[in-house]
């Protein structure tokens, strides 16, 4: 009976596992450029038809801009954004 137990536990882990690689295919077919333990990188395509109305940051390291802007979303406890060049300005 324990055996059963494990295979079933073992099962389920995997269809988890396959569910989140899907899910990672996904992204990257829909348009993710980076996915990682921080969140997910958008295209600026995609992040402005999921987010739309969001403002541009400029990205700053020791309070200096870096030539980068970002714009970022808190979706259900995830972290999404997009990045371009500074010298793009609004499009």
């Amino acid at each position: 009976m324990d055996i059963l137990k494990q295979v079933k536990e073992g099962t389920e882990f995997l269809d988890d596992c396959v569910a989140m690689c899907e899910a990672v295919r996904c992204l990257e077919e829909k348009g993710a450029e980076s996915i990682d333990t921080e969140g997910v990188t958008l295209t600026e395509a995609v992040f402005d038809r999921c987010f739309p109305g969001k403002e541009w940051h400029a990205v700053l390291i020791d309070g200096e801009p870096i030539g980068l802007e970002t714009k970022t979303a808190l979706y259900r406890g995830f972290v999404f954004d997009t990045v371009r060049e500074a010298d793009h300005g609004d499009r």
